[in-house]
């Protein structure tokens, strides 16, 4: 490290907030270290988990009996835990039930003035973290109205007593409500719910090439030469085929980023992902080949979200579906332009109820792959989000170390069994052996991109990198905005070296945004550090600290401020306003 770069690392000493906000436990498992050979009882898990340098496997698991309900009175002898079916040692335990309500609340976090942090502030009494996804992207508009309804009926009712926020997916992810435990701020956050149609068409999931086209064709169509009817199914075999793939990419990459978000919340959190879902496969209508399947890229993002401990809970917001006729708003059609009679009815019954079990193949894959609930086929939205809120507020998390330390990118299947016997265990189905690190470098432009996509206005949070930022307000004398940095050490992936020196290798970002939510600034800073012992024993306790200068023109400023951990791709950010005065 330049001397340059270590006066501007050490300068941010007045910033001594790490001890303020931090809520880590100082204690770190790193792969170097040798486990102990004798038999330890499981540990209670700690309120934040840190997995950074470490192969630790967290498992969330629900048990229930047979009327549906929790069981909360096991030990850790009672669960049995296998990896591709060898047995592994239990070390980590806990039981986690959403508290009652008590007259003692959590006191609100108060920071000092000027000063930020991406921490998630939780209470206990409020039970785990749950985000509302509202899927308008995969969702077609006209059972948009029937979920807007369902979700102002459940918000009326007794609604959630818990630490609640709401996103939506139309052409991008935005935060409707960030967590809150009002229902007031819940019902207003509905509101913004907007009912216009996605740029990415699904107005008619089920829609085959010969319905697209007597949609936008009509009668027409029964007066074209079959060569241009067989030019056209193509061209809109083409069409539909892009646009599930579009669809796709930009949920998954929704799911993972809200992944991100809850990264840094303590225990398992729920994801509700109301939506009517996308196929896992797409196959040509033209020559029946297989155009796109979706599974492993499903399969990684319900990874990244396991590690993140959290569950999904897919609720289809068209409640029963009725397959068994034909859409009413076609004429009758067929592909030459005669009537749909017979066979030609028949297939399209059959391929509209295939697409409605696709469908609800990605909703119980993704459930079963994070260990949620898939809810469809039933009119009671609103009950359907009160259960998968229930059915998340009690359970047990197991904690293993691998014995198989071969990480050979491949997918360990993970099972949990009980002595007891008459009980349902539901959990995660497994995890990609890959070394994190080699994940954080497998695409550094992508994590980079992923990374910048965080920064930009009415983007979630990412909270997997806790950090503190202390903004100093320019005065009349300077346009200069200075931002001081205090990443918490022990999330950060140090690689020791031969020397005995510590290696670090972080980004850091200050994006400044107008009113008008243009850009006016960005400074990017990349630091390459390696970190002498004592240096290094000062880090760990007050922090990794760096300082960004931002020089901006009179005026008032969102600054989106983010923190990387190049080599384990872990991230944080956060947003302040400033105002820059005349000179």
């Amino acid at each position: 490290m330049s001397g340059l770069a270590l006066f501007r690392f050490l300068l941010v000493g007045s910033l001594s907030l790490s001890t303020i906000i931090f809520s880590v436990p100082q204690q770190e498992v790193r792969p170097s270290q040798p486990q102990a050979q004798a038999k330890t009882p499981p540990q209670e898990i700690p309120s934040m988990v840190l997995r950074v340098t470490t192969h630790l496997v967290i498992v969330d698991t629900i048990v229930t009996d047979r009327s549906g309900k929790a069981v909360r009175d096991l030990k850790a002898e009672d669960f049995k835990l296998y990896e591709n079916g060898q047995p592994q040692e239990i070390r980590v335990f806990s039981f986690q039930q959403t508290l009652p309500e008590t007259s003692a609340k959590t006191a609100k976090r108060i920071l000092p003035e000027n000063v930020y942090t991406n921490v998630p502030e939780t209470n206990a009494h409020s039970g785990p973290p749950t985000v509302l996804l509202i899927d308008a992207l995969n969702t077609p508009t006209a059972d948009r109205v029937y979920l807007h309804q369902q979700l102002v009926k459940y918000l009326q009712g007794s609604g959630p007593q818990q630490n609640f926020a709401i996103y939506l997916l139309g052409n991008r992810l935005q935060m409707l409500q960030d967590f809150t435990t009002d229902p007031e701020l819940l019902k207003a956050a509905i509101k913004k719910f907007s009912l216009e149609p996605s740029a990415v068409k699904n107005e008619h999931p089920e829609d085959g090439i010969d319905d697209a086209l007597e949609r936008d064709l009509g009668d027409i169509m029964g007066g074209l030469p079959p060569s241009m009817i067989r030019a056209l199914r193509q061209f809109e075999d083409q069409k539909i085929i892009a646009q599930t793939d579009m669809r796709v990419t930009i949920t998954l990459d929704a799911l993972r980023r809200i992944g991100r978000y809850l990264a840094g919340y303590p225990g398992r959190k729920n994801l509700i992902w109301v939506s009517a879902a996308f196929p896992t496969a797409v196959t040509s209508a033209v020559d029946g080949t297989l155009a796109s399947n979706y599974s492993q890229a499903m399969r990684e993002t319900a990874n990244a979200l396991t590690d993140a401990q959290v569950a999904i809970y897919p609720v289809d917001p068209r409640g029963l579906v009725n397959t068994s006729t034909t859409d009413i708003t076609l004429s009758g059609r067929s592909p030459t332009g005669g009537a749909r009679r017979g066979p030609d009815a028949a297939d399209d019954v059959a391929r509209r109820n295939a697409t409605q079990e696709n469908a609800h193949d990605s909703m119980k894959e993704m459930a079963a792959e994070t260990g949620g609930r898939a809810f469809y086929n039933r009119n009671d939205i609103d009950n359907a989000i009160a259960s998968s809120i229930e059915d998340g507020s009690a359970y047990y998390t197991l904690g293993y170390y691998p014995t198989n330390k071969n990480w050979d990118d491949k997918f360990h299947k993970i099972e949990v069994k009980l002595e007891r016997k008459g009980l349902q265990v539901r959990s995660r189905k497994g995890y990609f052996a890959t070394d994190p690190e080699k994940v954080a470098r497998l695409d550094e432009k992508t994590a980079r991109q992923e990374f910048v996509n965080f920064l930009t206005p009415g983007s979630p949070k990412a909270t997997s990198l806790p950090f503190v930022v202390h903004v100093n307000p320019p005065n009349q004398a300077t346009s200069e905005v200075i931002v001081d940095f205090s990443v918490e050490p022990h999330a950060i992936a140090f690689k020791r070296g031969d020397d005995n020196t510590e290696h670090a290798e972080m980004d850091f970002i200050v994006r400044a945004f107008d009113s008008k939510g243009k850009s006016a600034g960005n400074e990017t800073q990349n630091l390459k550090a390696d970190f002498k012992p004592e240096t290094f024993a000062q880090i760990m306790t007050i922090g990794l600290r760096f300082r960004e200068t931002i020089k901006l023109p009179p005026g008032k400023y969102l600054l989106e401020m983010g923190v990387r951990d190049a080599r384990s791709n872990l991230m944080g950010t956060v947003s302040a306003f400033v105002e820059v005065p005349q000179s």
